[in-house]
């Protein structure tokens, strides 16, 4: 069934010593309180528990039955709440339709500035399980719901948009798992992997793999899509790292920073991190909100990231990417692609918070990441001609410190080619059509369009 999303957003924001949540949605706009004091601790050690348990090491009175564990409906509930307060929850009730073919996208947008001193609380939100969120009124548990699939977008001052994919699709699955570590189930993964696509993809796997093959086999690439399966983690000072091996078959562990500088210059389309905490960001203030595994690899450009919270069974993780993949190669977006992955996982233990754990980034306004191309518009006499758009600044930049995003081209489809004129020092007037980015001081900057059909455009300064 061929479902199309409209996207209902919320901004968590500082209000003197509260918090607001803002939204923007298909029914309007509005603000409330946000409905609780945020103490992460209930809602993250259900899944500490899972951990414990898998180690050998949880608490008697738990395995005992004496102390249930909460059930992921109750949790949920307090986080919609929260979520949700009462005027926010009126904007959503009216957002939501009742149409199967239309879905309606919660879109958490989550800012790095929440990690300033003073932020604490709101630094904390980046890591609770929003995928939780539970609609008591119907019963809706939002993260297994392909109609209300749970996003989390990063405020970044770059173009969100994804670079062309021309058929076919290329994939490449890294696999590690060096000696010392829990032994996981690869080559079933990779089995999955390679099954799910039914031939509609070229899979290539780097086994044992170290970054020096990693990097050596980016080079054979373009790749679409990176997929990462082995075992993850988040040191003392809150950095992401991913477990490759060495020479010897021994662990190589890699920083957030190093893989995502690995990547540029060769950016995917997709990475898929089935690794133990890749998706944590820091929840102190004044640690780097970028140093977690996946909020660096959006900052450093990707279009969209799926990783892991917390630790991961082994079992959950090749549930969820046969799932997944399956989803993708059937051409769902992959924010829906997840959701149905998680509730393949909710389905072997429905009283489990472990389908929770798999969380999306995506910097794109649709999830349809490997829908080919469409071709230039023909437009009668002029066809060929691109459109010019002049961009001008009033202010002092170098254009060394701009970024151009077509930003139509990524919400309404792909657009004709068009060319682009910068002057410097001026004022212009926008439609929104490009946007336009100081990185020395993106707060800043005012960039508009202003359409001249036909014009011969001027050397940019």
């Amino acid at each position: 069934m061929d479902v199309t999303y409209e996207d209902f957003s919320l901004w968590l924001e500082p209000d003197g010593p509260d918090s607001v949540v803002r939204a923007r949605s298909p029914a309007g706009e509005d603000s409330d309180r946000l409905a609780f004091a945020v103490d992460p601790e209930p809602f993250l050690a259900p899944f500490s528990e899972l951990t414990l348990a898998r180690s050998g090491t949880r608490d008697l009175r738990r395995a005992s039955g004496l102390e249930p564990r909460p059930r992921p409906e109750d949790l949920g509930d307090r986080l919609y709440q929260a979520l949700f307060p009462p005027r926010i929850r009126d904007l959503y009730e009216a957002s939501r339709g009742t149409d199967p073919r239309k879905g309606l996208r919660l879109k958490l947008h989550l800012a790095a500035d929440t990690q300033a001193p003073g932020h604490d609380g709101l630094a904390a939100l980046s890591n609770l399980p929003w995928e939780l969120a539970y609609r008591r009124s119907t019963r809706d548990l939002l993260g297994i719901n392909r109609l209300s699939p749970v996003v989390r977008y990063l405020e970044l001052p770059r173009p969100a948009q994804a670079a062309p994919f021309k058929p076919p699709l290329r994939v490449l699955a890294v696999a590690a798992n060096p000696s010392g570590s829990e032994p996981l189930a690869l080559e079933q993964e990779r089995r999955q992997l390679q099954s799910a696509w039914k031939g509609s993809a070229d899979v290539e796997v780097i086994e044992r793999a170290s970054t020096e093959r990693f990097q050596d086999a980016l080079r054979q690439g373009p790749f679409h899509v990176v997929h990462f399966m082995g075992h993850g983690t988040v040191d003392g000072t809150g950095v992401g790292r991913l477990f490759f091996e060495d020479a010897e078959g021994g662990p190589e562990l890699v920083s957030a920073e190093v893989f995502a500088n690995v990547l540029k210059g060769r950016m995917p389309r997709l990475v898929v991190l089935n690794a133990c905490r890749s998706a944590e960001t820091a929840g102190d203030a004044g640690r780097d909100f970028f140093a977690g595994m996946a909020s660096a690899l959006v900052l450093g450009g990707l279009p969209a990231v799926v990783a892991m919270r917390t630790p991961i069974s082994d079992r959950a993780a090749l549930t969820f990417s046969k799932t997944f993949y399956k989803e993708l190669a059937a051409g769902e977006p992959v924010d829906a692609a997840a959701a149905e992955a998680r509730l393949a996982i909710y389905r072997t233990d429905p009283g489990s918070v472990e389908w929770a754990t798999p969380v999306v980034f995506m910097r794109v306004s649709d999830g349809r990441l490997f829908a080919a191309d469409a071709a230039p518009e023909e437009d009668g006499g002029d066809a060929g001609q691109p459109d010019l758009v002049r961009l001008t600044v009033d202010e002092d930049m170098e254009l060394a410190d701009a970024e151009i995003g077509n930003v139509i081209g990524t919400e309404a489809g792909p657009r004709r080619a068009g060319r682009v004129e910068i002057e410097a020092k001026k004022r212009l007037v926008s439609t929104g059509k490009f946007q336009l980015f100081n990185r020395k001081n993106p707060a800043g900057i005012h960039a508009n369009e202003q359409p001249h059909s036909g014009a011969q455009p001027r050397r940019p300064h």
